[in-house]
């Protein structure tokens, strides 16, 4: 390796992940023994209106690792509106757009014709913020400031932590940090940069599935480290009625080869964009997609992990005996 190019892998719990991993597990109603100590609905609703249900704030840590709550609330503090902003929809709008949007946000119905990402996040939501900013952003500040105690406790557990760290670790020390990023997430990236720096960080709130998310020197990838078993009788059901429909069968079929646009599913399958979507909603409804956006387009494939655990789901529901 010579001096121009360091690799720097980092592998450790993050304080800052988990606060979001936190708000993710709020935000989609996940059952978990914590109270907050305020109604923080107003605030809910807002993040249940966007894409990615709070992990939007993933953006953050990428451009700053915050290790603490001061660390966090000086960050937030010194960051103006704009910037706030740009970070925060860093995965749906440019720089440029941002700028538009701030300025006027009317704008949005002309900028959804030429970025097919305008309209991922409910219209509203995204109106509150661009329009109330400050006021959003202390809001969030105080929320964050209810969900330390319950994130600075657990991360108290740090034996929690080691055993599946235990098993990425081993897999690091085989595997380029690329290609165990891959594997984490059950798809061959369709895109990737050279990146310098790999954060994988182990976490106890993020329950189901693994996030992540990048700029062009930069991986940070969030995974959970419990087997959480929500493969009940009526996800299964829910899961089963969504793949017997052939249309949605050709899709995971020919999405498991490579990803794909929507357009091109059209065109492979004969049927109109509409259609693509709504089918593509409803395979997404149990996790079995990745969604992965290059400028304006949004490429599709089949999520191998969560594919194989279904599977696996079905064969233990069927084999399990009644008592």
């Amino acid at each position: 390796m010579n001096n121009e190019y360091e690799l720097k892998v980092i592998h450790k719990p993050s304080y800052y992940i988990e606060m979001v991993a936190l708000l993710h597990s709020i935000i989609t109603k996940q059952k978990e023994p914590f109270t907050l100590d305020k109604d923080y609905t107003e605030l809910i609703n807002i993040f249940h209106g966007l894409n990615l249900k709070g992990c939007e704030l993933f953006e953050f840590f990428l451009h700053n690792p915050i290790e603490n709550y001061n660390e966090l609330k000086t960050y937030f503090e010194n960051l103006d509106e704009l910037e706030f902003l740009t970070i925060l929809f860093d995965n749906t709008f440019s720089a440029e757009e941002v700028k538009q949007l701030y300025k006027d946000f009317d704008s949005i119905k002309m900028l959804a014709k030429v970025n097919v990402n305008a309209m991922d996040n409910d219209t509203k939501s995204m109106k509150y913020i661009f329009q109330e900013t400050e006021s959003f952003a202390k809001k969030l500040l105080v929320l964050f400031q209810d969900l330390d105690h319950i994130v600075t406790a657990q991360m108290k557990h740090t034996d929690m932590y080691q055993e599946k760290m235990k098993i990425i670790n081993s897999m690091l020390q085989k595997m380029m940090p690329i290609n165990v990023s891959q594997e984490i997430m059950g798809k061959k990236f369709r895109k990737q940069y050279a990146y310098t720096s790999f954060y994988f960080v182990p976490s106890y709130f993020f329950k189901r599935f693994p996030m992540r998310t990048y700029n062009d020197h930069t991986q940070i990838l969030a995974y959970p480290i419990l087997d959480y078993d929500y493969y009940d009788e009526k996800y299964l059901v829910k899961a089963m009625k969504i793949l017997g429909d052939r249309i949605r069968l050709q899709m995971v079929k020919k999405l498991s080869q490579r990803p794909m646009f929507g357009k091109e599913l059209a065109q492979e399958l004969g049927i109109g964009p509409s259609t693509v979507s709504h089918h593509l909603d409803q395979l997404n409804s149990v996790k079995l997609l990745h969604i992965e956006r290059d400028k304006n387009t949004k490429y599709f494939s089949l999520n191998h992990n969560e594919y194989h655990q279904l599977l696996d789901g079905m064969k233990k529901y069927i084999s399990k005996i009644d008592h």
